[in-house]
């Protein structure tokens, strides 16, 4: 049928002020994805619109955010990028978005699409990629819940990344799917259909259910509604990948049934398990086991033979119509919860397969091995044409002799006697003399009678006007031409039957190579007979050797003397680690975007020979060779770590000493004071007094000279107050001793006796006595 496409009333509008819409390019469930440009960076992204009575719950809206900004903090090679989320409001209605990297190309479902199943080696490759993001989500306490081939990014020149992380989830409870249906229903995993919460081994179950499909082409559940083939992952174990492509390595039977366990404790526990024995298979099959090809009907063979059937293929009769695909054909009308947009019947494998067109364009050649007639183009030679033959005299008995033109016959009869009419008979000929008229039209008369001289002279005037040639010969010549003529266009039409049919203009088919082996790829090719050119390029995907891409593609219909381009994959490009240690963190970064490589982790350390901020050690190390974009991990250095600075108070100096260099650190006696508290020869103070510093530093300290010595003063007959003033300025500490107490009222005793006595030295600090009377 034919469908009528109108225009999106979304292209080119400006949300947010920023983000200008210019084309839709799929659209699901949920959301509907543009293609849009970011004015601000000038730059194109994909831009994921919520549809408006989504935008209108605000619990959905708020775990939208939340979802967005989780996996905005993801950044991974294998990744699709969050850069932006809001909300834009408008009058009729607030309008929920999402930015997303935009990677032009296509999904893993278009890649299963043209080539059906993979061989283990290709397979494994884009398994590793996918589930490398996916460990790194999982890492981050994200779970996807909607793996599927839809889900699968990979670009022109052979990046994959993972798409819709986490978005499944913020619309669990607000979709008509309900929270025990969140996914596509052939991918979704058993738990998940009982209404048990999703975790990492939900995903890993999607992919082992795709890992499947890679290797045979197929999935491992089909039935004519979802429930059906939810009610499969419930109660089916899926099959070993070898029962439908017999030669697969038993290794990859149990990866495909260990990820796909009904019971989810029996599966890997995260993608991060999962992609380590990825890894391991990869480096341990052997060549013949990774190489192994599942060749399948092709698509038309197929699509013929289904339609036969109750459940076939709905083919379109063969008038050559067919459609350009729109945006929305280019990718798939999932989002991310497996629902269509078309509001057709739910249909796994539904396939419109449009007739031939090359009934238009044929040509009706004469068939080589037939004779066929032409009409002569001129009458036969001789036929209604005139001969005129010269007048013969008789001879001396009056017989006319046999000329060269006369036949025995036209003189005398069978019996001998004259042919001659009996005397008496006049006929008149053309010219209107009497007598018998013979077979060249002149005038026979009977032996004996004599001719006159005029009728001689009239004789002899006809003989010199007839012709000695007969030009009409002439024309078996011409017949001659004309044969040669018809031979050579009927050889013309023969050659060009040969050139367009079996001849190098023929029309064939280019086959279907891409992933086939280069040896395999141009045996196809050299079949049909069409020229071929090899080119050879890395590819991060396809395998070495491998084909990547034909042009014309598979399927196209071109003429034998035409060549098709055969891309041939060099295997993964290799670059070299650079030596990144002793650089900063920055210089490094900047010398790994030079190598075609990128910055992983960073992780930093005390070290006590690299000066700090600089590289101490790198992951892989120098000189490894790794694949474009791989990250190397770094970790930096810290300097040296630092010690805590301990208490030297009250300590000797050798004491104190003993104690820095312990601890990493030295002593320096900055100098001596006089310390009323503490003896001589010990540490007074210490410069710092605590904290931390580096190892190395020096901890300054002033070592005590003991108390010092003061003469004490006389106070001897000085009133109390007095005393204790002079006494305490000079640094002594005063005890007092009253005789008779209050006896005499409230007047101020007097010193009469001290101790020490006046003169006398005394340390600074110690007490001295006086007697107050």
């Amino acid at each position: 049928m034919v469908k009528e496409y109108r225009a999106d009333p979304m292209n080119g509008t400006v949300i947010e002020g920023r983000y200008e819409v210019r084309t839709r390019l799929a659209r699901g469930g949920m959301s509907t994805v543009y293609l849009a440009v970011d004015q601000r960076l000038d730059r194109e992204v994909a831009l994921k619109v919520l549809y408006p009575h989504l935008a209108e719950n605000p619990d959905l809206v708020e775990r939208f955010e939340q979802e967005a900004k989780t996996a905005a903090r993801l950044s991974h090679p294998h990744v699709v990028n969050v850069l932006d989320q809001g909300v834009d409001e408008h009058p009729d209605g607030n309008l929920a978005y999402l930015v997303m990297e935009y990677v032009p190309g296509y999904t893993l479902r278009t890649v299963l699409e043209r080539r059906s199943s993979m061989t283990p080696r290709v397979a494994l490759a884009y398994l590793e990629a996918i589930v490398d993001g996916l460990a790194a989500a999982h890492r981050a306490g994200l779970v996807h819940r909607d793996m599927k081939p839809e889900n699968v990014l990979v670009s022109r020149d052979g990046r994959i990344k993972v798409a819709d992380f986490g978005l499944a989830r913020a619309t669990t409870n607000f979709t008509g799917t309900g929270a025990a249906l969140v996914g596509t229903v052939a991918y979704i995993s058993p738990e998940l259909v009982s209404g048990s919460p999703a975790d990492e081994r939900s995903d890993v179950y999607a992919v082992g259910i795709m890992a499947y499909e890679m290797l045979t082409g197929r999935q491992p559940f089909t039935g004519s509604s979802p429930i059906q083939v939810a009610y499969q992952h419930i109660n089916n174990e899926v099959p070993a990948p070898s029962e439908a492509v017999p030669g697969l390595a038993t290794d990859l039977d149990r990866l495909v049934q260990w990820s796909t366990a009904p019971n989810a404790r029996d599966r890997p526990a995260d993608a991060a398990v999962l992609l380590a024995e990825i890894r391991s298979l990869r480096s341990s099959l052997p060549d013949e086991d990774l190489d192994i090809e599942a060749f399948t009907a092709p698509a038309a063979a197929g699509a013929a033979a289904a339609a036969a059937g109750p459940a076939g293929t709905e083919v379109l009769g063969s008038q050559g119509y067919h459609r350009e695909a729109e945006p929305d054909d280019s990718q798939d009308a999932d989002d991310g919860d497996g629902a269509r947009d078309d509001g057709e019947s739910w249909d796994q494998e539904a396939t419109d397969v449009i007739g031939s067109v090359d009934h238009l364009n044929a040509t009706d050649l004469l068939d080589p091995g037939a004779t066929t007639f032409l009409p002569p183009a001129l009458p036969p030679a001789g036929h209604h044409r005139t001969s005129v033959l010269p007048t013969l005299q008789p001879d001396e008995h009056g017989t006319p002799p046999a000329g060269p033109h006369t036949r025995q016959s036209d003189v005398s009869g069978s019996s001998g006697a004259p042919a001659l009419e009996a005397p008496g008979t006049d006929q008149t000929d053309r010219t209107g003399t009497t007598g018998r008229p013979g077979r060249t039209g002149r005038t026979v008369r009977a032996p004996g009678r004599s001719v006159s001289a005029r009728q001689e002279r009239r004789q002899a005037a006809r003989q010199a006007k007839t012709p000695t040639e007969v030009l009409g010969h002439r024309n078996g010549k011409r017949m001659w031409i004309w044969a040669a003529v018809v031979l050579i266009i009927t050889a013309i039409l023969v050659l060009a039957g040969w050139f367009f049919g079996a001849g190098p203009g023929g029309v064939v088919t280019v086959p279907e190579v891409e992933g086939r082996s280069k040896i395999s790829a141009v045996d196809a090719l050299q079949q049909t007979g069409v020229g071929y050119a090899l080119a050879s390029v890395h590819h991060d995907v396809v395998a070495e050797d491998s084909v990547i891409a034909t042009d014309p593609q598979g399927g196209t219909e071109v003429r034998r003397f035409n060549t098709v381009l055969v891309t041939v994959s060099l295997g993964p490009e290799l670059f070299a680690v650079p030596d990144l240690t002793g650089l900063g963190q920055d210089e490094a970064e900047a010398t790994l975007q030079d190598a075609e490589l990128a910055l992983g982790t960073v992780t930093h350390e005390y070290s006590g020979t690299v000066e700090q901020g600089s590289i101490l050690s790198q992951s892989p190390a120098a000189q490894d060779e790794l694949r474009r974009n791989h990250a190397v991990s770094v970790v930096v250095s810290e300097g040296p770590q630092p010690v805590a600075v301990p208490d030297l108070s009250g300590m000797t100096v050798e004491e104190a000493t003993s104690e820095l260099e312990a601890a990493g650190l030295q002593l320096e006696v900055s100098g001596s004071e006089h310390s009323a508290s503490v003896e001589a020869g010990r540490i007074i103070t210490q410069d710092p007094a605590e904290g931390d510093v580096l190892p190395g530093s020096t901890v300054t300290a002033v070592q005590s000279l003991g108390p010092r010595m003061i003469e004490v003063p006389d106070v001897t007959g000085q009133p109390q107050g007095e005393a204790r003033r002079q006494l305490e300025e000079a640094g002594f500490e005063v005890e007092e001793t009253e005789i008779l107490g209050d006896f005499f009222g409230s007047r101020e005793g007097r010193v009469r006796n001290q101790s020490p006595e006046s003169g006398a030295e005394a340390a600074e600090g110690s007490t001295v006595r006086i007697l107050i009377l």
